[in-house]
């Protein structure tokens, strides 16, 4: 990272700011191009590991892609605000990100598609316990994205 000043390092802040996101940018590269999608996501840790879940139709180019190239990168960000100025070069932006790769895998059990589920909607302040339809769950791909290293940075 060229600017180590704005890295976060302590990996409970770094989490933090993590589950204070609410978008995950997925990079994909389909064929040497690179393709990006934006998704919800949910996130878990256990004992340093980061696992995100995110879900889609299961036919599309996300889908395509992912079958072929399970490696990918991606991008997340929050509390962005403009910082003006007087003079063009001296704007600048308060901002908190996290950029990293992983590996993807489809989640194909019924039982562990529904708890990807569940901290996919825990992000989002689910109220309870949310039911699921069992022909809507076989209609949705769902994805379990192992974090192999991330960084986090923070523009005060």
């Amino acid at each position: 990272m060229r600017r180590s000043d704005k890295e976060i390092t302590d990996f409970g802040e770094k989490l933090s700011i993590f589950g204070q996101c609410e978008i995950l940018r997925l990079g994909m590269s389909d064929e040497g191009f690179p393709y990006i999608v934006p998704v919800n996501f949910g996130l878990e840790e256990d004992d340093g590991q980061i696992i995100l879940y995110f879900h889609s139709a299961t036919e599309g180019r996300k889908t395509d892609i992912l079958k072929k190239a399970p490696h990918v990168c991606f991008e997340t960000d929050c509390g962005f605000e403009l910082k003006k100025a007087d003079t063009a070069c001296k704007w600048s932006a308060k901002y908190k990100s996290v950029i990293g790769t992983g590996n993807v895998e489809q989640i194909t059990a019924a039982e562990e598609k529904i708890r990807a589920f569940e901290v996919i909607m825990k992000k989002y302040d689910f109220p309870g316990k949310p039911e699921f339809d069992s022909s809507a769950l076989e209609r949705t791909n769902i994805y379990r994205l192992s974090v192999e290293e991330f960084s986090v940075k923070q523009s005060i």
